[in-house]
């Protein structure tokens, strides 16, 4: 592999260029002027900032794997930091158009330093070229003239602040004239916009989100072959909204959908959008939709009759005692895995709760099953509590006698003969 030419300094491109450093942090480079150049195909590493505007195709610029959309009469942008390749079969060539490379230690202390990051197409990567029309190209040349007189200029106090001001003028031009883009090109956008509506479809119809997690932004950039910010800038200007917006109300749709089958407990569906907690999709839907999941799923099923036998987040009945302990009074509830009561835990967002003994499965009490314990150590990694009330005078296991013996210390799990004595420890 051809090793990498690290341009760090306004001198060193310069020099390669052969033209004269009038400044050492910035230059405007014409290249009719320039002698002829045989371009390798060495890749380069900027360490400063460069804006190319070419009047003849000089070759293929390479970013990353994929090839520039560099045409004549495009502005391409580098930034620090940034890597590229310009494959021309090794030709002497007359560069023609111009370059404007500037340092970013030129920007220290400026307003223009603090608006960098507002200039997103510095990180454009794939057929993300500006494509000027000739009344651009002349406004763009004019800037690029201004700077090029101030610095010919003979250098003084208020020399680098008109320049710093001349290249931000510039770069704002660049912010319209790529608005102007989204608009003219909107066929080309709304192609994108269908596929990538088409991509969450495939991605929530898929297993994808509970092997691989909630979908990111660059995700689907990248299986559309943009960088993040240039496909954000795109799905912005043409729907108003973010692609980030867009992914939320398509998990937010989806989960409406999942969360009618009765037959999947909250935190089941939490899982399967790709949540790695059930109480962050539970936050997340309450704050979107202005209710928890359980409250959506109970209001939608209002009109239906209640089960004879039903896990925890169904039609759950609920008692709010003092500092905030909740007791759950429907018989009819039957908890019979761990995630049943923890969806009650979170989707409530409550820290402590009580119920019957004859809410819980009886495999709880058989601690071979490992029900038991499991519950024990999900109570104090979120450090939740749950009391549950029975008569456990006669209990025959001395296994299971000493679990409720410790648990009790604990006070995580406590097993207590009534509810009056379960919120007297608890708010003890």
């Amino acid at each position: 592999m051809n090793e990498i030419l690290k341009i760090d300094h306004v001198a060193q491109y310069n020099e390669w260029a052969g033209c004269e450093t009038r400044h050492p942090l910035v230059n405007i480079i014409d290249f009719t002027k320039c002698p002829q150049v045989q371009s390798s195909r060495q890749r380069r590493r900027f360490g400063i900032y460069a804006v190319f505007l070419k009047d003849v195709k000089c070759g293929d610029i390479q970013y990353g794997r994929h090839l520039y959309d560099y045409q004549e009469g495009t502005l391409v942008f580098f930034a620090p930091g940034q890597i590229i390749g310009v494959n021309n079969g090794g030709q002497y060539i007359q560069p023609q158009g111009w370059a404007l490379i500037f340092h970013p230690d030129l920007l220290r202390g400026t307003p223009l330093a603090r608006a960098m990051k507002k200039y997103v197409f510095f990180s454009y990567e794939a057929h993300e070229a500006l494509h000027l029309s000739e009344q651009e190209r002349k406004i763009i040349v004019e800037c690029l003239n201004n700077i090029q007189t101030e610095l010919q200029h003979t250098a003084d106090q208020h020399s680098d602040t008109l320049i710093v001001t001349n290249i931000e003028l510039l770069l704002n031009y660049c912010l319209r004239f790529y608005d102007r883009q989204f608009i003219t090109r909107s066929n080309v956008n709304k192609d994108i916009l269908i596929r990538f509506e088409a991509l969450m479809d495939e991605y929530f119809q898929s297993d994808n989100q509970h092997a691989n997690g909630l979908p990111s932004v660059q995700y689907f950039a990248e299986q559309l072959h943009l960088s993040a910010n240039y496909f954000g800038d795109l799905i912005k200007k043409e729907t108003g909204k973010s692609p980030q917006e867009h992914i939320q109300l398509k998990l937010i749709n989806t989960a409406k959908e999942r969360i009618f089958d009765t037959s999947k407990s909250i935190s089941e569906i939490a899982y399967e959008l790709g949540f790695s907690y059930p109480q962050h999709f539970s936050r997340f839907f309450k704050k979107t939709v202005g209710c928890s999941p359980n409250e959506y799923r109970l209001n939608n099923h209002a009109e239906k009759s209640i089960p004879p036998e039903t896990t925890v987040d169904k039609y759950m009945e609920t008692k709010i005692h003092k500092n905030g302990i909740m007791e759950i009074i429907n018989d009819n509830v039957i908890i019979k895995e761990v995630d049943d009561i923890l969806d009650y835990f979170f989707i409530n967002e409550c820290s402590t709760i009580i119920i019957k003994k004859e809410n819980i499965l009886n495999d709880f009490f058989v601690l071979s099953t490992g029900f038991a314990g499991e519950l024990l150590q999900k109570c104090s990694n979120y450090n939740i509590r749950l009391a549950i009330i029975g008569d456990y005078a006669n209990i025959e296991s001395k296994s299971l006698t000493d679990f409720i013996y410790e648990s009790n210390k604990t006070k995580r799990i406590i097993f207590v003969k009534t509810i009056e004595e379960a919120i007297k420890i608890f708010n003890g």
